[in-house]
């Protein structure tokens, strides 16, 4: 700062006032980015906006987050939401969720609690063109029936542990940019 400031008044010294023009230097005001939307907020945004990660925190007390059917339809526009303001932000996406089951289960007369943390095995590439509607919708349902079942696995091979509801779901969301084909 100093350096600029010296060389500005040795030049102003030689060849008079130097007009200033700040508005000429100045971009276009940086917009914010959302850090909320619906009931999601920003978690994580790493490695220059590449990798956007949003938590949606539930109440537990709510019935309808206890059950993953119900879970499901209660946040599914929240979720398209959320993933259609990305697409129009980012352009295509790579889109995965992790979600935190909190279980249960009575064992010797006292009360265990467990916590498990569900994740998506691929990211699933969201186009901007197109139905993204549909593709939200059916990646998310996925999401929830993968979580089923694998609870529903968990029963069967006698653990005793019964899902007690679902607090934290994340959407992990990152731009998309195929690689192109070039010319030899």
């Amino acid at each position: 700062m100093a350096a600029a400031r010296y060389s500005q008044d040795v030049l102003e010294e030689f060849f008079g006032e130097i007009p200033r023009r700040e508005s000429e230097r100045r971009g276009e005001p940086l917009i914010p980015l959302p850090n909320q939307l619906d009931e999601f907020v920003l978690n994580r945004n790493d490695f220059g906006e590449t990798l956007r990660e949003w938590r949606m925190s539930n109440d537990l007390t709510n019935p309808r987050n206890r059950d993953i059917h119900l879970f499901e339809r209660d946040k599914m526009e929240k979720v398209v939401n959320l993933v259609q303001s990305e697409i129009r932000r980012l352009g295509n996406i790579r889109l995965s969720f992790q979600a935190q089951v909190n279980f249960t289960r009575e064992r010797n007369g006292e009360q265990q609690e467990s916590k498990y943390f569900f994740k998506d095995d691929t990211a699933d590439v969201i186009m901007a063109r197109g139905n993204t509607r549909e593709a939200i919708e059916e990646k998310f349902s996925g999401f929830t029936s993968s979580m089923e079942g694998q609870i529903e696995n968990w029963n069967e091979q006698g653990s005793g542990w019964d899902g007690d509801g679902i607090p934290i779901l994340y959407a992990q969301i990152a731009p998309y940019d195929p690689l192109g084909g070039g010319s030899y």
